[in-house]
């Protein structure tokens, strides 16, 4: 379980690789369920009150955020970006060219 820093939301860890949250602010909205493709999670903890952080038995801390209405699985925040991994690709291409030549 975990609060938001102003206590209006609330996000639950259940067994099933999911994320409850509920805004505690509008009584009449229904729990929100976002599903995660890893193992389940153990903890987490708003760093916003638009911003969810959770991590669990696979060691992965998993980004929730809040955007348009929505809240949205932004992925893994441990893991490269494409960019990264593009710009580390063409550097060792070039190297690979230059040793050849």
């Amino acid at each position: 379980v975990a609060f938001g820093p102003s206590a209006t939301k609330l996000a639950l860890f259940p067994h099933d690789s999911s994320v409850l949250i509920k805004d505690l602010a509008a009584q009449d909205e229904p729990l929100l369920r976002l599903e995660w493709t890893g193992l389940p999670f153990l903890r987490g903890m708003f760093l916003r009150e638009d911003c969810l952080l959770a991590c669990g038995f696979d060691f992965v801390p998993v980004l929730f955020q809040h955007s348009k209405e929505k809240w949205e699985c932004r992925g893994s925040v441990d893991c490269p970006t494409p960019a990264a991994s593009t710009a580390g690709a063409s550097e060792n291409d070039a190297a690979a060219a230059r040793a050849a030549a």
